[in-house]
């Protein structure tokens, strides 16, 4: 078929056959490169966000509000970044896909082509000896819908040199904004989803943390589930339309509603949420130690100077700045 696999059980095991381990690691190195800078990104920008909205960066003195805010604005500033890359990650695991379907065909065109030859071979009986069907099968004749032979193995290349060669084709293609595309999509989706990831992550920890105590670990890790869960149940019909329009290889790509009105002809509203459950399993862990690596950088790093103990402060300072952080967790 021409789907790798319709559930998530099944592309396990045909991606697996056609493979190995390292079919599940194609396109790792764009988001592994882009993961560092982004989250940097979204993580700064949404302070930053907060302090000119809130009038300062800490979040548990912020509504609901100020915080969704913030995170939208976070959301908008990481789109320049993640575009490339995911357009990137989509172009090289769609080609993957692309070039073991020819494979197929080719090595079944090939065989149904070679059968014929040998049987109009013996047919002409001794006067052709043989050399027809020999013709056929070594001529070098590429059969029709065959790939043609590539310059250079894409698996002998390495993991940078897969990534490079991509975005370079990328370029090619369409010039240095094509690296862009889907740009629109992944904005939408970057500032809806930020808004709620840090809304919906705020909200469950007031709602786990008696006022006037600090969040624990469970609290921390149960809020960051959460919101991850939130995240894209929120927007993951938006990442599918994001998706097929970055693996689209025409010159001029379908617009948005043109893609969503081509996906629901075609598959029907579950077309929209293809792969939904194994993301939202890896949602869970995954934001949940996000979260608690924020909130531990945060309190390492950034609350001890902004709770008066800078060097010369008043006493009075800083008892005003003791009240200041009981109610800062409040």
């Amino acid at each position: 078929g021409g789907r790798l696999g319709a559930t998530a059980g099944e592309c396990v095991r045909k991606l697996f056959v056609k493979e190995g381990v390292k079919g599940f690691y194609k396109g790792l190195l764009p988001p592994i490169v882009s993961n560092a800078p982004v989250s940097a990104c979204v993580f700064s920008s949404y302070g930053w966000a907060l302090r000119l909205i809130h009038g300062n960066d800490r979040q548990h003195e912020a509504s609901l509000k100020e915080v969704a805010m913030a995170g939208s604005a976070a959301g908008i500033v990481s789109s320049v970044i993640v575009s490339p890359a995911e357009l990137i990650k989509v172009r090289m695991q769609t080609d993957q896909q692309s070039r073991q379907q020819q494979a197929t065909l080719a090595s079944s065109t090939s065989t149904s082509t070679s059968g014929g030859v040998r049987r109009g071979a013996r047919a002409q009986g001794t006067r052709s000896g043989g050399s027809a069907g020999a013709r056929g099968v070594h001529s070098g004749v590429v059969p029709h819908g065959a790939a043609a032979p590539a310059m250079a193995s894409p698996g002998r290349m390495g993991m940078i040199g897969e990534t490079y060669q991509c975005a370079a084709q990328i370029v090619r293609e369409g010039g240095f904004r094509n690296l862009f595309r889907g740009f629109y999509q992944t904005l939408l989706r970057e500032s809806m989803s930020y808004a709620a990831y840090f809304g919906s992550y705020e909200a469950t920890l007031r709602a786990v943390t008696p006022q006037g105590e600090d969040p624990t670990t469970a609290g921390i890790l149960l809020a960051g589930s959460v919101s991850g869960l939130v995240v894209w149940g929120s927007v993951y019909p938006i990442d599918v339309v994001k998706t097929r329009i970055q693996a689209c290889k025409k010159s001029s790509p379908d617009s948005t509603w043109k893609c969503v009105k081509s996906i629901f002809a075609k598959e029907g509203a579950s077309g929209f949420f293809r792969g939904f459950a194994t993301t939202m399993v890896r949602a869970v862990p995954v934001n949940a130690i996000t979260f608690l690596v924020f909130e531990q950088v945060q309190k390492t790093c950034f609350e001890p100077p902004r709770r008066g103990t800078s060097i010369g402060s008043e006493d009075d300072k800083g008892d005003d700045n003791s009240s200041q952080r009981c109610s800062s967790q409040a």
